[in-house]
């Protein structure tokens, strides 16, 4: 429901602003001073905010951005590859955390969350430039979209032409009478076709089963014969 209606960079982007309010506010009360019993509340009041929040925004959003971002020609590899990098940072995540909170090793306790305050601020910085709003958006647009180099940021309000526009565009002139830069004009994604080329419905059978045959509609009893 949320990805339909706000996007899925504007709840990426809100996510990771909202768990960076919350880790300020973590470290915060772990250098205020307060009696560990107060101490220990608010920090497990706000952990369990934080989860709340990151099951609502960018846990879930992650993957639908993977499989929408990827190319088409590489989607595969590349969902392979984040995933890769997921389980390795996770790996990361679980040798080090409990470094910083165990009172034998790193002592850190409610400090850590200024640690990882910096990764997510690095996060957000990345998302805010990198990450583009793929809603209502075709494969082929998005293809089309970073093969121009448009900006992550300009992606939802930059208009994709359509195909007969890229034609045009290229000097070819699909809405005329089957030839290139001439003036008249025809009915849109309309194009004349060649006396001599037939289309018929097993043409487009023949394209779609990839045999690349064509009908040919002779000129003369002299070809009709030569063809029988």
């Amino acid at each position: 429901m949320l990805l339909g209606k706000y996007g899925r960079r504007t709840i990426h982007l809100s996510g990771l602003t909202l768990l960076a309010v919350v880790l300020v506010a973590c470290g915060v009360v772990a250098v205020a001073g307060l009696d560990e019993i107060k101490t220990g509340w608010i920090e497990g009041s706000l952990l369990l905010l934080y989860t709340f929040i990151y099951g609502c925004t960018i846990g879930p959003v992650t993957y639908a951005l993977v499989s929408e971002m990827s190319s088409t020609r590489t989607k595969s590899k590349t969902i392979n590859i984040a995933r890769m990098g997921y389980n390795a940072f996770g790996v990361f995540n679980c040798v080090v955390t409990p470094y910083q909170l165990n009172p034998t090793a790193l002592d850190w306790g409610g400090k850590t969350a200024w640690f990882w305050f910096g990764f997510c601020v690095l996060c957000l910085a990345y998302s805010y430039f990198r990450i583009p709003e793929p809603r209502n958006r075709t494969y082929a647009e998005m293809d089309w979209l970073f093969a121009e180099g448009v900006s992550a940021r300009n992606f939802a309000s930059t208009h994709v032409p359509k195909f007969g526009e890229m034609g045009s565009k290229d000097g070819l002139d699909f809405g005329s009478e089957g030839k290139e830069g001439d003036g008249s004009s025809s009915p849109e994604g309309v194009f004349e076709v060649p006396n001599e080329v037939k289309v018929t419905t097993s043409n487009v059978q023949d394209h779609a089963l990839g045999t690349g045959v064509v009908h040919r509609q002779p000129h003369s009893e002299d070809e009709q014969r030569r063809e029988l």
